[in-house]
C-alpha cells in the first residue's frame, strides 16, 4: 500500500506501507500530513502578519499602527549608539561644519561664515564622511 506524505520543507513523497500493521502507520502518516499542513498555513499567515491593522488608526490613534517591536527598539538604540560614537570621533570643526550642512547651508555659505575657502570646507566634510563610512 502506498500513501502520500507532504513534508512541509521538501517535495511530497510516496511511502510504501508494509502489509504487517497498516493502520498504525496510516495514523502516523495522517498525523504528519495534518501537521505539515498546519505548519505551511502558519508560515503563510506569518508572512502577511502585521502587529496592527491600518484601520486601527480610525479607532485608537495613529501611534498604534506604527508600534515598534522590542527587536526594532533594540536595533534602533544600537544604531544610535554607533552614530553617537562616530560623532564623538569628529573634530570640533568637522562637527560644526557637518551641523551647518545638515541645517541646509551650502558649502559656499559655510566657507563664508568661517572665513575659509570652499575647498577646505569640502575636505573637512569629506573627512567626516569617511569616518562615518568606516563605521557603517
Amino acid at each position: 500500500m502506498q500513501i502520500n506524505y507532504n513534508d512541509p520543507y521538501e517535495l511530497p513523497q510516496e511511502i510504501v506501507i508494509p502489509d504487517g500493521d497498516p493502520d498504525t502507520l496510516r495514523e502516523v502518516l495522517d498525523f504528519l500530513n495534518e501537521n505539515a499542513r498546519l505548519i505551511r498555513n502558519a508560515e503563510r499567515r506569518e508572512r502577511y502578519h502585521a502587529v496592527y491593522h491600518f484601520e486601527a488608526m480610525d479607532y485608537e490613534n495613529s501611534s498604534v499602527v506604527y508600534y515598534d517591536t522590542p527587536e526594532h527598539i533594540v536595533i534602533r538604540n544600537e544604531e544610535m549608539m554607533r552614530v553617537n560614537e562616530t560623532i564623538a570621533l569628529l573634530t570640533e570643526t568637522q562637527l560644526r561644519r557637518l551641523t551647518m550642512q545638515v541645517d541646509g547651508f551650502t558649502l559656499r555659505e559655510i566657507a563664508e561664515t568661517e572665513g575659509i575657502a570652499v575647498n577646505a570646507v569640502k575636505e573637512s566634510l569629506d573627512a567626516a564622511k569617511k569616518k562615518f563610512q568606516k563605521f557603517f
